[in-house]
C-alpha cells in the first residue's frame, strides 16, 4: 500500500521550498517534487572555473527589502549590495541621460484611472494619452515590455497600477540590491535541509492528478531507467510556474473549479537574457559617470543592458523582454547572440570584429523554451484583477496554488512575492 503523506508539495522553487520549510516547522508529513534535475525553479545560477563571480540566468535583483529573504542570507551571512541607478539611453547615435526619466514615467503612471468603467490595455491607455511626446510614449512602452516583461496589447492598466504600487520601504535610500554570492545559496540551503530527511525527489514531473475532498494522487514519471510512480496526500500544494499551468500538459481528474476563469486573467511575460563575460571592461569609458544601465530604442533586440556596478566585474547582461522575447525564443543560441552584439555595437559605437574578439564566454537559458517554465514572471490581462487572488485560494480545503502568480500587488512576479505565497499556503494547510 502507497504511504499517504499528510501534504505534498509539487515544484521545488522559491515558492515550493519555501512551503516545505514551514512543513518541516509544522512536524507535516510532506513530500516534494520537482521535474527538474536541480532545485530553484526560475532561480538559476552558476558560476565559472576562471571566474567566481555568479552568473544569473533568472531572478538576480532583491526588489525593495523584503524581510523573509534578506533574513535568509543575513543567516548565511551573504553580503548584498546597492544596484545603482545610473541610466544611458542611445538618442541619436549617442548615448545621454534622459532627464527626469523616472518621475516621467511616474507621470504617465499617474494619469491611470483604475475607477475607469473599462480597464483598458496599456496599447490603449498609452494612445489615449494625447499630450505625451513621442520619446515619454517610447519610453513608458519599454518599461512595460521590459521590466514587467509584458505584451503592451494584453496587460491591464489596472494590473500595472497595482503591481506599481507600493508600500515597501528601503534601505538608506536604496531600493534594489544584488548578493555577492550565487543567489541560489539559500534555497540549496533549504533543499539540503528537506533532502536530508528523504523528503526530496527530484527528476519526477506531475502527469496527473486526481482528487477529491480530503486526498489527491498524483501519477509521476521519474525519467529513464524509472517505472511511473503514484503519490498520494490528504493536501496539495501546487507551485507550477503559470505558462505549464497554462499550457495544459497536467491531467486533472477533476479540474478544479475556477481555475481556467483564475487563468483567463493572467499572462506569462517573455524574457530572454544573455550574459556575456567580455575580456576588459570597455564600457566604462562610455562615461564620466560610472555605467550601470544601457538602453537602445525599442526597435532593436536586447534593448537594454547592465553592468554589475559598483562592483567592476567583466561581466555584461544583455537583456529584452515582452513580444520580442518570445520572438527571439524561435532564433538559435548563436542568433540570439549575434542580434544582442548588434545592438551592442551601436550602444557603444564598437565594431563587430572588436566585440567578437572581446567575448570570452556567454551564458544563457531560454525559459519559453524550458518545458518546466514556458515563460518568465507573470502580470495581469486587461480585465483580469482578482485573478491572482482567486488562484490563491484554497480548493475544498484539498488544492492550493502557490507561486509569483498568485502573489499580490507589488509582490508578483518577483522572488520574495513567491517565497511568500509558498509560506502562505502551507501556513493555510497547517498552522503552527
Amino acid at each position: 500500500m502507497n504511504h499517504r503523506y499528510d501534504a505534498i508539495i509539487v515544484g521545488a522553487g522559491a515558492a515550493g521550498l519555501a512551503a516545505a520549510q514551514h512543513l518541516v516547522d509544522a512536524r507535516a508529513d510532506f513530500l516534494l517534487l520537482e521535474a527538474r534535475s536541480r532545485v530553484g525553479g526560475r532561480v538559476f545560477s552558476l558560476t565559472e572555473d576562471a571566474d567566481p563571480t555568479p552568473i544569473e540566468l533568472g531572478a538576480e535583483f532583491i526588489h525593495g527589502v523584503p524581510p523573509k529573504i534578506l533574513e535568509q542570507l543575513e543567516l548565511l551571512q551573504v553580503p548584498f549590495y546597492d544596484v545603482k541607478d545610473n541610466h544611458l539611453f542611445l538618442r541619436k547615435g549617442k548615448l545621454k541621460t534622459v532627464d527626469n526619466f523616472f518621475e516621467r514615467l511616474n507621470k504617465v503612471m499617474s494619469k491611470i484611472n483604475v475607477k475607469n468603467k473599462e480597464d483598458r490595455t496599456i496599447h490603449q491607455f498609452i494612445h489615449s494619452q494625447k499630450g505625451l511626446d513621442k520619446e515619454t510614449k517610447d519610453l513608458f512602452t519599454a518599461f512595460v515590455e521590459g521590466f514587467h516583461a509584458a505584451n503592451i496589447h494584453e496587460m491591464g492598466e489596472r494590473g500595472l497600477k497595482d503591481t506599481q504600487e507600493t508600500n515597501e520601504s528601503d534601505l538608506n535610500g536604496a531600493e534594489m540590491f544584488r548578493t555577492t554570492q550565487r543567489y541560489d545559496i539559500f534555497l540549496n540551503k533549504i533543499a539540503a535541509q528537506i533532502a536530508g530527511h528523504g523528503r526530496l525527489l527530484l527528476q519526477t514531473a506531475v502527469k496527473k492528478i486526481e482528487w477529491e475532498k480530503g486526498r489527491a494522487k498524483l501519477h509521476c514519471e521519474r525519467g529513464p531507467g524509472h517505472t511511473p510512480q503514484i503519490f498520494t496526500a490528504k493536501k496539495l500544494i501546487l507551485t507550477l510556474p503559470l505558462g505549464v499551468l497554462k499550457s495544459q500538459q497536467l491531467e486533472w481528474s477533476p479540474r478544479p473549479k475556477d481555475l481556467d476563469k483564475a487563468l483567463e486573467g493572467l499572462r506569462v511575460g517573455h524574457v530572454q537574457r544573455i550574459v556575456f563575460r567580455f575580456s576588459s571592461r570597455f564600457w566604462e569609458n562610455l562615461n564620466s559617470e560610472p555605467v550601470s544601465f544601457l538602453h537602445a530604442g525599442p526597435e532593436e533586440f536586447f534593448p537594454t543592458w547592465w553592468t554589475q556596478h559598483p562592483m567592476r566585474t567583466p561581466h555584461l547582461v544583455a537583456w529584452q523582454g515582452g513580444p520580442k522575447a518570445e520572438e527571439l525564443s524561435r532564433l538559435s543560441e548563436d542568433e540570439r547572440v549575434a542580434a544582442a552584439l548588434k545592438t551592442l555595437a551601436k550602444l557603444t559605437q564598437r565594431s563587430a570584429s572588436f566585440l567578437n574578439a572581446q567575448v570570452q564566454s556567454y551564458h544563457s537559458h531560454d525559459w519559453s523554451a524550458d518545458p518546466y517554465a514556458l515563460g518568465a514572471y507573470s502580470y495581469i490581462a486587461a480585465g483580469g484583477m482578482g485573478a491572482a487572488k482567486l488562484l490563491r485560494r484554497p480548493v475544498e480545503d484539498t488544492i492550493i496554488f502557490a507561486g509569483e502568480a498568485s502573489a499580490p500587488g507589488t509582490e508578483r512576479a518577483t522572488l520574495h512575492g513567491a517565497y511568500g505565497s509558498g509560506q502562505k499556503a502551507a501556513r493555510g494547510f497547517f498552522p503552527l
